[in-house]
């Protein structure tokens, strides 16, 4: 009678295969989770930026209130802006940064250049951006903000950070 069955090596080869899959797998999927990372808050900065330049040109158009009729276009200012954004952005439209899903998108508080605020987009008006920004270039006007974003650590590197400056008319 002849049994029919796998030798032990030809078990400990088949491991061995799975187990080098397994770890260039890894590799790979941690490298494409990181640069998705850095795509996703690029892509969300550039949508803070469109969404407030478009309700910008509403003003020009015609409108006299913006932000889901929140802000009066005869009184624009980083002060009103602001929490505008905020509001439509992160309370109702429900975004969030891609390497903290509960982290809120737009803050109007602190640094893009602290490494555990990667992924956010930062508006800073004067004040803030005096406090949180020191020698950021280049220096806000009364009547202008800076939208700021740091994609990937460590946030203190320029070459890691998106900025903008916003002037309002």
């Amino acid at each position: 009678m002849k049994n029919k069955a796998f030798t032990l090596i030809e078990l400990l080869v088949v491991v061995a295969i799975i187990g080098i899959l397994a770890a260039v797998g890894v590799v790979s999927f941690s490298g494409f989770t990181d640069s998705a990372k850095v795509s996703g808050t690029k892509y969300n900065y550039n949508l803070v930026l469109k969404f407030i330049r478009t309700e910008l040109i509403k003003c020009d158009a015609g409108s006299s209130r913006i932000f889901s009729n929140t802000v009066l276009c005869s009184s624009l200012s980083p002060g009103t802006i602001i929490p505008a954004v905020q509001a439509n952005l992160n309370d109702q439209g429900g975004f969030r940064t891609t390497y903290t899903l509960n982290n809120t998108l737009v803050r109007n508080t602190g640094s893009s250049s602290s490494d555990a605020n990667v992924g956010a987009v930062f508006l800073n008006g004067g004040s803030f951006d005096n406090t949180f920004n020191p020698g950021f270039s280049p220096a806000l006007t009364g009547n202008s903000f800076r939208v700021t974003a740091c994609f990937k650590t460590p946030c203190t590197d320029q070459n890691n950070q998106l900025q903008t400056v916003i002037s309002l008319p």
